[in-house]
């Protein structure tokens, strides 16, 4: 498949470094990959603001939304990758398996992995389980 030279940030892993006191080892993680070629998905962006949206007007919304802008200010829009037509053909694929398995998959979970394969890259997710059976994924789990 190639080298990966790219890794993906999986939603779990951005919401963990929004919060006030992220958990010390994505924060060593963070520090420690330093300088390699990080980027999220649009699905992740998609997850990320329904969940701010949905909270409504409140305190917690707009403190979420704050620390949002600042993260994606980090990012330049090509760090941000699209769902398009290779990745929505690798997800056709991933689902197409998983499905001949009998294993159940969430498409949003389907369309990133299908990004990263898209992009030869692994993915960085606390939710290993929900990607496992994914033929050719690199996974990272920051949290072992």
């Amino acid at each position: 498949m190639g080298r990966i030279s790219m890794i993906i940030l999986d939603t779990n892993i951005i919401s963990e470094r929004m919060t006030p006191n992220p958990d010390p080892r994505i924060t060593h993680w963070a520090e420690s990959i330093a300088g390699a070629e990080m980027a999220l998905t649009a699905i992740t962006v998609h997850e990320i603001r329904y969940g701010i949206l949905r909270l409504g007007e409140t305190r917690k919304s707009t403190d979420l939304a704050a620390r949002w802008a600042v993260f994606r200010s980090l990012l330049s829009a090509s760090q941000v990758l699209p769902f398009d037509e290779v990745a929505a053909e690798m997800t056709a694929r991933i689902a197409v398996d998983c499905e001949l398995r009998g294993i159940s998959i969430p498409s949003h979970d389907a369309q990133i992995a299908g990004i990263c394969l898209a992009h030869r890259a692994s993915l960085a997710t606390r939710n290993e389980k929900d990607f496992e059976a994914i033929a050719g994924l690199e996974l990272i789990n920051p949290y072992l």
